[in-house]
């Protein structure tokens, strides 16, 4: 049943989406975090306009990578076929790099078990 749904088009497209607001909210995290100059100032009217951006892009963020990483883990565990080692150290990788990690296993991982499953036999 899982499988099913997760390898859907629909679904695809919604990891898709996740995948992408996931790296963009993780950039501008990353940006906020290493440049602290970046930090507008909540005082005037483009700071406050600049810092709503980066909570919105930060809140859509957080709830796509949620999306995502529960969508990667079925997809780990149900459908792609890996050796336990395999799943294990996938999981590993989550957990110690997440949310790049759940991704990095989209692009790699699940991108290509979805083209493969597209094409005519």
């Amino acid at each position: 049943m899982f499988s099913s749904t997760v390898m859907s088009v629909k679904a695809a497209r919604i990891f898709q989406f996740s995948a992408w607001w996931t790296l963009l909210a993780s950039v501008t995290i990353g940006v906020l975090w290493f440049f602290p100059g970046a930090n507008p100032d909540s005082r005037s009217i483009p700071g406050v306009l600049i810092s709503l951006f980066f909570g919105i892009v930060g809140l859509v963020g957080s709830v796509t990578s949620l999306l995502l990483l529960v969508g990667m883990l079925v997809h780990l565990v149900k459908v792609s076929g890996f050796s336990s080692f395999s799943k294990v150290m996938w999981l590993a990788f989550f957990i110690l790099t997440l949310p790049i990690g759940e991704v990095i296993y989209f692009f790699v991982v699940y991108g290509r078990s979805n083209s493969r499953r597209e094409q005519p036999i």
